[in-house]
């Protein structure tokens, strides 16, 4: 397997999934410009944590233990 993403912290005040959207696109471009071939996106707050799980699913996440884990397509 091939380098790990670095970790992405989204403030708390970015409550749309529009803005995550950018936020994790932002965060994919990073990691591919570092060579990495997956990213992780860790839940921690434990709120709202069955929307949270559907929007990381339609991203194509994948749940990873309690965190989610997606490859990067070449």
């Amino acid at each position: 397997m091939g380098q790990k993403g670095p970790s992405l912290v989204i403030p708390h005040h970015q409550k749309t999934a529009a803005a995550f959207g950018r936020e994790a696109a932002g965060y994919e471009n990073w990691a591919r410009q570092l060579g990495c071939d997956t990213i992780g996106i860790h839940v921690t707050t434990g709120m709202r944590m069955k929307t949270s799980d559907r929007l990381l699913r339609k991203m194509k996440f994948e749940q990873v233990g309690g965190n989610y884990e997606r490859l990067l397509e070449k």
